[in-house]
């Protein structure tokens, strides 16, 4: 008898063991992440503007403000270009000194007009600015430009291109961040690993009962 109780109590203090690690995990250690995307202009259904060839000595920038303190990506839409073909990426911050700077290839892109994944996985101070340009190499492409208002964010800013500064529109852009499981979720989770918790002990004192 004594052994049957310490299996049942084994297998019931291991599962309650595990839940209470992910729980702690979740928060409040907060291990465990999510990824938020500030994606208003990927919805546009407005008037999408082309720009000019952006080549070695046409450059476009854009400034955002950043919302979370953790950017992961930056998605830019491409309006027309090669698939396959490369350009410059450069990350500034507010007082304009470069974070990141790499070469983009565009061979994971199934087709143009796309959406082009730059992984910049940088910290970032919320509320502060930051500008991101883009240069042509070797073949010249375009991108897609969208009246602020309408691109569904807030945190779009002005918009460079060649000499010109423009405050009335912006690049068609996502910014994805990482940020920790949020508290609803945290939540839904919490309440999900006690209830499993409490079917593994429903079932193994069911189980145990019938087979002694």
């Amino acid at each position: 008898m004594n052994r049957v109780i310490n299996r049942r109590q084994a297998i019931c203090g291991t599962a309650w063991i595990i839940i209470l690690c992910v729980v702690i995990a979740l928060w409040p250690l907060r291990l465990v992440k999510e990824t938020i995307s500030s994606d208003g202009s990927r919805t546009f259904h407005k008037t999408v503007m082309q720009s000019e060839e952006i080549t070695s000595g046409y450059v476009v920038q854009q400034m955002f403000i950043a919302q979370y303190d953790r950017l992961k990506n930056i998605d830019i839409y491409l309006h027309e270009g090669t698939v396959g073909e490369a350009f410059n990426f450069v990350l500034y911050d507010a007082s304009m000194q470069v974070i990141m700077q790499q070469v983009i290839e565009t061979g994971d892109m199934k087709q143009i007009p796309g959406y082009c994944t730059v992984q910049v996985n940088i910290d970032t101070q919320v509320g502060r600015e930051y500008y991101y340009l883009l240069q042509g190499i070797d073949a010249p492409f375009r991108v897609a430009y969208i009246n602020t208002e309408d691109s569904g964010s807030i945190y779009n800013g002005t918009l460079y291109y060649g000499n010109v500064e423009d405050t009335e529109r912006c690049m068609i852009a996502a910014y994805d961040y990482e940020v920790p499981l949020r508290k609803g979720r945290t939540l839904v989770c919490d309440a999900f690993l006690v209830l499993f918790g409490v079917l593994i002990t429903f079932l193994t004192d069911k189980y145990y009962k019938k087979k002694p």
